[in-house]
């Protein structure tokens, strides 16, 4: 690796000029390509190691000279190194239009990440060259903030601006080489956000999906329901619009047209959906989705399974990451045999969410109330919904006994009918008597009577809601979607 102490002149800034603080004397040597095939990523070889001077060469020179199956990827297993040849890297993927990738417990961080951003193909039809980077759900894709790598007793101010404008201008060369589809407004913000000694990773279904970066070999949803037609579409928003979707976005309205076609086999081959145009509500864009299953005969594993996403004039194809929810770690996805289609259930998503407080029993009789109850106790709020899109709210109250009040979509308490009360008064007293000087938590108090008790069950929030936006924030988060 080369070393940084002797080196003076501007010319010599370019060598080390690094993207990560990975770059110290002692280091390994600079990259080597591995040329073993990785079936899972579709490679045929592997770069590994450290990126320096005269690597992207190297891979030019294997490009140019071996007979490389046109659509093989190069997978990356680099910690970063040189800016400079991390652009190199990424331009010749994109002349050479060959894709890139990273393979189970491989990394790609820093500037191998800028590299891995220009992974390209194209295959002929009316899209023309279009991003191929493959991320293995085991794998770890890093960015971060550009360092300044300043030789050793030269930090004069002419010389750390002369570093300064070469960072920049490696960021300013790749950003040039890319759409602003193929390297996101969004990824940029964040990246340059990330001091250059942390790690901004994908490691999310979000990330991936709005940063245009694959996720494969996946497990995937055996049929294309309402739920994961819902996701697949959520994150299609992600990647077509580069904009985040409003959680309290309601599609219930929506209507969705699911259709099959069925195999030689019989099986599903595939399916295809549709939900009208009010998707995007105020936009007013519809959302089509096909996916199909299982194409064993496939040599590539990504083309095995298909999901297409199309908004308008926007399309995309996606491996099958896409039918889980945006804040689904990509870990999670992982298959237990790579080479081999993995389906799991349409579940139920969920959202948990805890609160500390106050619970109450009153006794109603003869239309006076009796206070039987006064303890602290704990509120879970869990909201889920299966594939069809029905909602389920619960509610369960844990008291210091352990006894549990739970209250089912605000219409059972304790599986009996909640029974309709004006409980206005009720919360007012008990801001008053338990909460003197703090009136507002009459907004955080709920009452429901229970039909055969013919109680009142009323939980009060801890005061400190009061004071903790991000609390008020969670306590009105009611839905999914």
């Amino acid at each position: 690796m080369a070393r940084i102490s002797s080196l003076s002149s501007l010319g010599a800034f370019i060598a080390p000029l690094a993207f990560c603080g990975l770059f110290t004397p002692g280091l390994a040597n600079s990259a080597e390509i591995e040329l073993a095939e990785v079936p899972e990523m579709h490679c045929f070889g592997t770069l590994r190691g450290t990126l320096e001077n005269g690597d992207a060469d190297k891979v030019r020179t294997i490009l140019e000279t071996q007979n490389i199956i046109y659509g093989k990827r190069l997978c990356l297993d680099s910690p970063g190194g040189s800016l400079v040849e991390g652009v190199k890297l990424a331009r010749l993927l994109i002349e050479k239009t060959t894709g890139a990738a990273i393979a189970k417990r491989a990394r790609c961080e820093s500037a191998c990440a800028l590299a891995f951003m220009g992974g390209r193909r194209n295959d002929e039809d009316d899209r023309g060259d279009h991003s191929d980077r493959k991320l293995h759900p085991l794998g770890q894709l890093g960015f971060h903030t550009t360092a300044l790598t300043v030789p050793q007793g030269q930090y004069d101010g002419n010389t750390v601006t002369k570093a300064y404008n070469l960072a920049t201008k490696g960021l300013s060369e790749i950003l040039q080489l890319m759409t602003a589809q193929e390297f996101p407004r969004s990824l940029l913000i964040e990246m340059l956000a990330t001091p250059s000694d942390q790690m901004l990773y994908v490691d999310t279904v979000g990330k991936a999906a709005r940063w245009n970066i694959d996720v494969y070999p996946t497990i995937s949803h055996e049929k294309l329901s309402k739920l994961s037609m819902l996701q697949a579409c959520l994150n299609g928003h992600l990647r077509f619009f580069d904009e985040p979707n409003d959680p309290q976005s309601t599609f219930s309205f929506v209507k969705f047209e699911i259709q099959e076609s069925l195999g030689p086999d019989g099986d599903v081959f595939e399916y295809t959906g549709q939900m009208d145009s009010g998707f995007r509500e105020v936009i007013a864009t519809g959302c089509e989705v096909f996916f199909r299953r299982h194409m064993p005969d496939w040599e590539d594993p990504l083309l095995r399974q298909a999901v297409g996403v199309s908004m308008g004039d926007a399309y995309e194809d996606f491996p099958p990451f896409i039918f889980h929810h945006a804040e689904t770690p990509i870990r999670s996805l992982a298959r237990t045999n790579d080479m081999d289609v993995e389906f799991r259930p349409n579940r139920a998503e969920q959202v948990s969410l805890t609160f500390e407080g106050r619970c109450f029993v009153i006794k109603l009789s003869d239309g006076r109330g009796t206070l039987a109850d006064d303890e602290g106790c704990k509120m879970e709020r869990k909201l889920s919904v299966n594939e069809d899109l029905e909602r389920t709210n619960l509610e369960i109250f844990a008291w210091p006994s352990g006894a549990k009040t739970v209250i089912k979509n605000n219409r059972e308490i304790n599986g009996h009918e909640i029974v309709r009360y004006d409980s206005q008064a009720v919360q007012d007293w008990i801001a008053q008597k338990f909460f003197p000087g703090k009136q507002d938590m009459t907004s955080y108090i709920d009452c429901w009577r229970n039909s055969k008790s013919g109680n009142l069950f009323c939980f009060s929030n801890d005061p400190s809601i009061l004071e903790d936006t991000s609390l008020r924030d969670e306590w009105y988060k009611t839905q999914l979607y």
